[in-house]
């Protein structure tokens, strides 16, 4: 898999995948498990970080995907009203929803309608380029509501508060580097990163530098209790949003000193493992390893906090009942988030992950219910050649993968076009497009 982390994200076999992904397929586990943690619905207090960064393009590269199809992937026609036109950006008309009634295909759920999104953001330029202009329409009747300059405060904002329904990160603005405080009732666990994913050092300075090993992991300072069975030293850590869990990314650095003088950061091994938050003492349970980097946003807990998703170049599930990893896209298949995943990560509802997953010959939304292995893949249709796929669900009337409104993006560096629709019905494209968002346009976290 190749590494997605500069730009979060990004991109499926219809039946197989459907299979594949709610089939919650198991690897061994270990033997000493965690029992699944209570649901709990909780909004946590986050600041994310680089969301002082300047506005970049808010397309964010998910991962080249090369697609030799055409139309030969398009989703077949069902009932809908969605229009099956978009206006041009220009336009002040009304494109009424055309239903259609060609080929329309079942669903073995029927869809419970929690609501449509007002409104659907989409651009064909740009940023700070003059072209740049954001279109809002009304999804279900194709209606454009006005064309405007994005906002790119707004969409920050807008982001942010996405971020804030999902991530508990425990953001610390106190040096040294960019540091993180997560509290589990009395206890409190703390450490901290440096405030660059560059594997540069000679510009970074030398009482920064200090603070980390050679392998880039800085102290785990923890209060309120013993350390444990916790590590001395850390690279990244997560708490859930009921609190319960912490996920730690550790290594047994092979070199002793710190980075100071250093020109390079020590590759090794890192295993990922997950703790009892209120019991220090308890083993934790490990999920995996891998030489692959994990970056700042690479650990995301499902809101319900019984699984855990891991980025180290591509999305893995793990299942906290007993820490097996759960299978969601065929052998051979790449996995990455949503447009957002970077900094509110794939989660879309207390179980249900939005997914870009990329096959040799194809490329889906796949939206699942890990839970329930309710599945939605939505083939990409009429996919651009050696184009990168980024794709979107309508988070605030989300509440199950077959009703899902969704976006789907495809980037080059000659053409580019967009998707959206709902569910299982036909996809209606936004030719020329940019980036199409249920949330304002104008930013991307990390810019």
């Amino acid at each position: 898999m190749t590494n997605n982390n500069n730009e979060h994200d990004p991109d499926a076999r219809i039946d197989e995948m459907a299979r594949a992904a709610g089939g919650a397929l198991r690897r061994p586990a270990p033997a000493d498990g965690i029992a699944r943690a209570e649901r709990s619905k909780r909004t946590r207090q986050t600041t994310r970080l680089a969301l002082a960064g300047t506005a970049v393009l808010a397309l964010g590269v998910v991962g080249v995907v090369a697609f030799g199809g055409d139309d030969a992937n398009r989703v077949g026609p069902s009932d809908s009203t969605l229009p099956t036109t978009v206006p041009d950006s220009t336009s002040d008309t009304t494109v009424p929803g055309q239903p259609s009634t060609t080929g329309a295909s079942s669903t073995s759920v029927a869809p419970i309608n929690s609501g449509d999104p007002e409104r659907l953001y989409w651009t064909t330029g740009f940023i700070a380029s003059p072209g740049y202009q954001q279109t809002v329409i009304d999804p279900t009747t194709g209606e454009v509501l006005r064309t405007e300059a994005p906002d790119s405060a707004l969409s920050m904002s807008a982001q942010q508060a996405l971020t804030e329904r999902f991530v508990y990160d425990g953001f610390d603005p106190s040096p040294p580097g960019i540091g993180y405080r997560f509290e589990s009732g009395d206890v409190a666990y703390s450490y901290f990163v440096r405030g660059s994913d560059s594997p540069d050092l000679a510009n970074e300075d030398p009482a920064l530098l200090a603070g980390y090993d050679r392998c880039e992991q800085s102290e785990l300072t923890v209060e309120g209790a013993d350390r444990g069975a916790l590590p001395a030293r850390v690279q990244r850590m997560a708490m859930s949003l009921d609190r319960r869990w912490l996920a730690v990314v550790s290594t047994e650095c092979p070199v002793d000193g710190t980075l100071v003088g250093q020109t390079q950061i020590v590759e090794s091994t890192s295993t990922v493992k997950v703790f009892d938050a209120a019991n220090t003492d308890r083993a934790g349970l490990e999920l995996m390893s891998t030489s692959n980097r994990i970056w700042f946003s690479s650990l995301f807990f499902s809101p319900d906090g019984n699984y855990l998703v891991v980025d180290s170049g591509g999305y893995r599930l793990f299942d906290l009942a007993d820490g097996s990893e759960m299978q969601i896209a065929p052998d051979g298949c790449e996995v990455f988030g949503g447009r957002y995943a970077r900094a509110a990560g794939p989660w879309v509802g207390d179980s249900s992950l939005l997914l870009s997953v990329r096959c040799p010959d194809t490329a889906s939304l796949t939206v699942i219910d890990v839970a329930t292995d309710e599945t939605l893949v939505v083939p990409a249709p009429g996919l651009l050649e050696d184009a990168a796929l980024t794709v979107e669900v309508d988070v605030d009337h989300f509440d199950r993968p077959q009703n899902a409104w969704f976006t789907m993006c495809a980037w080059s560096s000659t053409r580019s076009t967009c998707w959206y629709g709902q569910g299982s019905s036909q996809p209606v494209e936004i030719p020329g497009a940019q980036e199409a968002s249920f949330l304002p346009l104008g930013f991307t976290e990390g810019g």
